[in-house]
């Protein structure tokens, strides 16, 4: 297990796959407190293993990304205090162009890790 180190207030998220329950946890310092949090998101409807795994290593670096931001897991679950860039500029473009530039941003889900 990685450990942060005295200044950063978590650890890098790993993904768990033992036995039938399959999530990705990490820890988040909060209050004096080390707080363990595990992330599920639908990982373990997944029949295919590899496919739960490429998901549960996508979901483990978004949360890395999440926490790297600044997320507190602990105050704002669902990160909706996150700061969105947008933008009032509307442009017009067909529909390939927009699904194009959909997956180029690939928006990441709001989910909810539990405690």
């Amino acid at each position: 297990m990685k450990t942060a180190s005295t200044s950063l207030l978590y650890t890098e998220p790993q993904l768990s796959t033992q036995g039938n329950d399959w999530f990705v946890w990490f820890r988040f310092y909060h209050n004096g407190k080390w707080q363990l949090r595990k992330c599920r998101e639908g990982i373990n409807r997944l029949a295919d293993k590899k496919e739960r795994k490429r998901y549960g290593e996508a979901l483990a670096e978004a949360r890395f990304i999440w926490l790297q931001a600044g997320w507190n897991p602990i105050i704002d679950p669902n990160y909706r205090l996150r700061n969105v860039k947008g933008t009032t500029e509307k442009q017009e473009m067909s529909l390939n162009e927009a699904l194009t530039y959909g997956l180029e941003i690939q928006i990441m889900p709001l989910v909810v890790c539990a405690g």
